[in-house]
């Protein structure tokens, strides 16, 4: 059979998922002389299969023959990031990054540097993708979370504010949505805005009414407001969803007792 009947053949499986024919045929085609699409075409179909090792043999295979090949180098990436390889992972997004700098990859190296627990690197890596692309909103989203971990809280609600601006907040994910509130509100309670980060904590509420750590997180910023008989219904809805929530019990203690204070320091008040 010829080399181009091998690889219509392989491409034929690989269409209809049939991954270990469609490298077999690929094989036959390599036979006839080293191609580094063929490499490529047999690094997918094990990618597919969850065959990591063999699929990063034939990405470096396909390397070794055009040391430019993007797809090869973001593949390679790719999967060396979803192994938890991360240092290897980076080198790989470094390489694309000189020969092709685009938002996308120094996002990618942005969220490696996020695994990695080097914050002030991924800060670097999506100021760099979005100064690329000003409209990438997850860029964006990833700024906002990696200047939280920074503590640079004012500088993150900014980011935040800018995601939704970028993206219809209707049709933004579960995920991303408490990800962006969760976000303010801490933001906001860093900041001793405990006004703000109760509107932030409402809107997760309507979102997703069974964590009951949001409940705890109102309720906290409610005590803060002097507001305690709000934040004791808080910290009550937190044990409904959790009966053994110890921090929800320790609250509404703690609440209790600032009630009685109050009401004590009232009555001393009235006497004198």
């Amino acid at each position: 059979m010829s080399l181009v009947c091998w690889y219509l053949k392989g491409s034929s499986f690989d269409s209809l998922e049939k991954y270990e024919e469609a490298i077999t045929c690929f094989d036959q085609v390599n036979r006839f002389g080293g191609y580094s699409n063929i490499w490529l075409r047999k690094g997918f179909c094990f990618n597919r299969m969850d065959r990591h090792e063999e699929a990063l043999h034939c990405y470096d295979e396909t390397i070794a023959i055009d040391e430019r090949s993007v797809v090869a180098w973001k593949m390679k990436g790719t999967v060396l990031k979803m192994e938890k390889r991360y240092e290897e992972a980076l080198k790989c997004f470094n390489r694309l990054i000189e020969i092709e700098e685009s938002d996308e990859y120094w996002f990618e190296k942005g969220e490696i540097m996020n695994e990695m627990g080097k914050y002030e690197d991924s800060l670097h890596c999506y100021k760099k993708a979005i100064a690329i692309n000003p409209k990438n909103s997850d860029a964006w989203l990833n700024l906002a979370v990696s200047l939280l971990e920074v503590q640079q809280n004012t500088e993150a609600i900014y980011c935040f504010d800018k995601f939704i601006e970028l993206n219809d907040i209707e049709k933004i994910d579960k995920m991303k949505c408490d990800l962006i509130f969760a976000g303010k509100a801490r933001s906001y309670k860093n900041l001793g805005c405990y006004k703000e980060a109760i509107e932030c904590l409402d809107k997760l509420i309507s979102i997703d009414s069974d964590d009951t750590t949001i409940y705890n997180n109102k309720g906290f910023c409610l005590v803060q407001l002097g507001r305690y008989e709000e934040a004791l219904q808080c910290f009550k809805e937190s044990i409904k969803g959790d009966e053994n929530d110890y921090i929800g019990y320790n609250n509404i203690g703690n609440a209790l007792i600032e009630m009685k204070m109050i009401i004590l320091d009232t009555i001393i008040l009235v006497m004198h």
